[in-house]
């Protein structure tokens, strides 16, 4: 998988000359290939040249489901869907069929920002309250006033987790304490190696878990929605 993505990363590459000053001929067939992995690798051994297939671990085992006679209430009808969520189904779509344990959490938080997308909480600060902030401040470098200004229009902008928790209220969606902690501490745990805090995966258990939590989440969304069209 490295060395595909590393390979595609040169593929895609727009520029006309490498760091090393080696110029690129340019061909559009070649440029927007995405080579993959399928399920069966050939493997040589470097050092006795041996050859044979291999079927990779994280291929997970082929599974399927009835949308005939299944024992699941399947909904097959879909009522016409805003652009934000289409794109949570579609993040959570791509969360489901992700090995990478950091990049599934990555999908499934992009599904939850566009399940928040639209979701009002009250003011914490009033416009008076924001005009005095503003008329209170010290003498400032003109680049400290701005940004100073800049932060204090942001006061009545609520964090993402005040509004999931809102989101959820409104949706009337069973969540628990407990999943919100899980979910906030897989976001925190990919921060963290985003911004070279840490260099570990998250458990593979929670992912799953976590998982289960979004999905409960947008099925309520379509649910709540539908009915107030209805």
């Amino acid at each position: 998988d490295d060395a595909l993505a590393w390979l595609t990363t040169q593929l895609r590459c727009g520029a006309a000359m490498l760091p090393r000053g080696k110029s690129i001929p340019f061909d559009r067939h070649e440029s927007l290939a995405c080579p993959s992995r399928r399920e069966m690798v050939a493997v040589r051994g470097m050092t006795t040249g041996r050859l044979w297939l291999r079927r990779p671990d994280v291929v997970n085992e082929e599974r399927s489901a009835r949308l005939v006679a299944s024992t699941r209430p399947l909904d097959g009808a879909l009522r016409s869907l805003t652009l934000q969520e289409r794109q949570a189904l579609l993040a959570f779509g791509r969360a489901s069929r992700e090995p990478d344990l950091l990049a599934r959490v990555q999908d499934l938080w992009e599904a939850i920002e566009f399940y928040c997308s639209g979701t009002s909480v009250d003011r914490l600060f009033t416009g008076a309250q924001l005009k005095a902030n503003k008329d209170s401040l010290p003498e400032l470098e003109p680049s400290q006033h701005k940004r100073a200004i800049e932060l204090i229009g942001q006061l009545n902008s609520p964090p993402l987790m005040i509004r999931f928790k809102q989101a959820i209220l409104d949706d009337g969606a069973p969540v628990t304490d407990s999943e919100i902690d899980l979910l906030q501490r897989l976001r925190a745990t990919r921060n963290n190696v985003v911004h070279g805090r840490e260099s570990r995966l998250p458990e593979p258990e929670d992912v799953e878990y976590a998982t289960s939590v979004v999905a409960r989440l947008l099925i309520y969304r379509i649910a709540r929605i539908s009915t107030t069209d209805t």
